[in-house]
């Protein structure tokens, strides 16, 4: 039942508990306890995605780090205090942080490695890929991503 609750919002995050409850055939009641005990669970949480371009980012970059593992800590932080990165998450393999950072413009790239990157005691190197379009994030489907492609794919019809 809580995986149906949470399909149907995942569908709608704007949906009233009642038409979750109407649409699965229980009542309004246990859809709200069942959601309250997830949330007070930490099981779900209700967020909003807004596409990085929407708030002025034209620019999304991943970055895999190299950094020395003593200051690896010290680096996560530092990255994650700065605004324009998303995420950071530490990685096994050849890269030791993967870095997820939306820019207004391509451009701005120089400058976060050039003084952002270059200025974090620890990091030794770095490569990074640019993201041309973000299909799924926090396991959802992106909304825009859909209509993008459903239009790339009537344009090529």
């Amino acid at each position: 039942m809580d995986r149906d609750i949470l399909g149907v919002m995942g569908e709608d995050g704007r949906a009233s508990f009642q038409s979750v409850a109407k649409r699965l055939g229980v009542s309004e009641s246990t859809v709200r306890r069942r959601f309250e005990a997830m949330t007070e669970r930490g099981c779900a949480s209700v967020t909003t995605f807004v596409p990085a371009p929407a708030l002025g980012y034209a620019t999304e970059v991943l970055f895999w780090l190299s950094v020395e593992p003593s200051r690896l800590e010290r680096a996560a932080e530092a990255l994650a205090a700065r605004r324009e990165v998303r995420r950071v998450s530490a990685t096994l393999g050849q890269s030791s942080l993967m870095c997820e950072v939306a820019l207004p413009a391509t451009a701005d790239a120089r400058r976060f490695t050039g003084r952002t990157l270059a200025g974090i005691a620890g990091v030794r190197s770095w490569t990074a890929s640019v993201q041309i379009l973000t299909v799924k994030r926090g396991f959802l489907t992106a909304p825009w991503a859909e209509r993008r492609l459903a239009r790339e794919t009537a344009a090529a019809s």
